[in-house]
């Protein structure tokens, strides 16, 4: 049962790796929050 269930969490992994679309949504994401600290930052807080 575990067995098969790491199998299933590695092909999502594999999947979402292999899904242009799902990098690209983490990427925007990682972006979005270095831009709110950057802002921070500048505000001086």
């Amino acid at each position: 049962m575990r067995a098969t269930q790491d199998v299933l969490k590695n092909t999502k992994g594999i999947e979402c790796v292999l899904n242009a679309g799902c990098s690209e949504k983490i990427r925007k994401r990682k972006e979005q929050r270095v831009f709110r600290f950057e802002l921070e930052r500048q505000r001086g807080g």
